[in-house]
């Protein structure tokens, strides 16, 4: 008998999957750049890439409504573009969870030495051995843990919203942060659009409810509904977060690199703020690299079984039905790239961590054309998310930070293009010898 997938996840794992892989240190810390890049009026830009990734959600309802290939959208996009665009679509999607789930191991396993006095490297292998581990026990208990991982992420930020509130009616006045002496826009308007591609990159991942609802008793249906309720539940979260934030604190006072929270917590005297954001900011981190792991192997997975990648790792383990080959792949994926950024942090792993974020746009392009050939009804959205990345595209051959992280990307693209072309020319040769 054939082995498939578990099948046990309910809708509220999924949420809180997609969720997980989302919200991480890219926000509890990485919103710290933004901020000072474009002061208070970033949070135009969260605005921004909330309605763009709002509208991608759409556009992966409507392929996984409509797409006559089961799977995930990676699947979906192969069927729709063909074989080798979703070759370059599933293997960059590999490498770009590798490459943030390797900054999350770093993360986690930075905040935790200020506890336990052992070799970095040893904490980075604990990190990703725990992780790892959580993902090779039954995908229905793996929920469970991811579940409430998410929730405490979740509550973090509802709270800190709240307290925001809180202190705002005791007398902190949001106006008075919010037009500071430099004004709404202190760095001009170009700012908003230098923002835009890190916070498109940190609000990017609700296309895995695509992937974790393979394991539901509803593929085809969670993965339409549930990819938009992740979506607008993060958008909200973010946005909201990022109002209260400027709305305690001055902007100018937010130091890149660290946590924002952190600081706007101390500003209003709360007590333990550094031990209980540090725990937080750690759970955020080991929660994304629970999601990530898993949503990278399904992918693995579904790519072994359609012949681009090994078949080896379309194989599951014969008690729990779990794709153990494809974890354990991601998971030394993800040490190798961490070891790169110890051993060539400004070459090898600079250039990875700067693609990551354009082949996010790259993707959501992809899936936006598939949109287009797929269905021409309500073609409106589509053309409305053209629009919105058009100018996140824009905004990063403009500015020259950002322009060289599109080149990355672009030449990761076509080294990803070039590597499909080799592998099916020796596939195609291996089968004329077979004869």
């Amino acid at each position: 008998m054939t082995q498939t997938l578990d099948h046990s996840l309910h809708p509220r794992h999924i949420v809180m999957i997609s969720i997980g892989g989302i919200i991480g240190a890219g926000f509890f810390i990485g919103a710290s750049g933004p901020i000072s890049m474009a002061g208070p009026g970033v949070i135009v830009t969260y605005a921004f890439s909330g309605l763009l990734t709002i509208f991608e959600s759409l556009m992966l309802r409507d392929i996984a409504l409509n797409s006559v290939e089961p799977g995930s959208f990676i699947m979906s996009l192969r069927s729709i573009l063909g074989r080798s665009l979703g070759f370059i679509a599933g293997w960059t999607y590999w490498i770009i969870w590798v490459v943030t789930l390797a900054i999350e191991v770093i993360g986690a396993s930075d905040l935790i030495r200020e506890w336990i006095h052992i070799p970095f490297t040893l904490i980075e292998l604990i990190v990703l051995s725990i992780v790892t581990g959580a993902n090779l026990v039954s995908v229905r208990n793996y929920g469970e843990v991811e579940y409430w991982l998410s929730i405490i992420k979740i509550m973090a930020l509802v709270s800190f919203i709240l307290i925001s509130l809180g202190s705002l009616f005791l007398g902190i006045h949001a106006m008075e942060n919010m037009h500071s002496a430099s004004g709404f826009l202190p760095n001009g308007l170009t700012a908003l659009f230098a923002a835009a591609p890190t916070v498109v990159y940190s609000m990017s991942g609700s296309e895995v409810a695509t992937i974790a609802a393979l394991e539901s008793g509803d593929p085809r249906g969670n993965a339409s509904r549930l990819s938009r309720v992740v979506a607008l539940s993060v958008t909200s979260l973010y946005f909201f977060s990022i109002v209260a934030l400027l709305s305690l604190v001055s902007w100018d006072k937010i130091m890149p690199g660290q946590s924002p929270f952190l600081y706007a917590l101390n500003i209003i005297h709360m007590p333990f703020a550094s031990t209980v954001m540090t725990i937080i900011i750690l759970t955020s981190m080991l929660s994304t690299l629970n999601s990530g792991i898993y949503a990278t192997s399904r992918i693995t997975f579904e790519m072994a079984e359609v012949g681009d990648a090994l078949a080896s790792f379309k194989k599951l383990d014969v008690r729990n039905n779990l794709p153990v080959r494809a974890i354990l792949l991601c998971s030394l994926g993800t040490l190798l790239v961490a070891i790169l950024a110890i051993i060539s942090p400004n070459l090898v792993f600079a250039f990875l961590a700067s693609a990551s974020g354009a082949m996010i746009i790259l993707h959501y392009g992809l899936i936006t054309t598939a949109r287009v050939i797929l269905s021409k009804k309500n073609l409106w959205k589509a053309w409305v998310t053209f629009i919105l990345l058009l100018v996140v595209i824009v905004s990063m051959v403009i500015i020259p930070s950002a322009r060289y992280e599109l080149v990355a990307g672009i030449l990761a693209f076509f080294i990803v293009g070039v590597a499909e072309k080799i592998t099916r020319a020796r596939r195609k040769k291996w089968c004329a010898f077979s004869r």
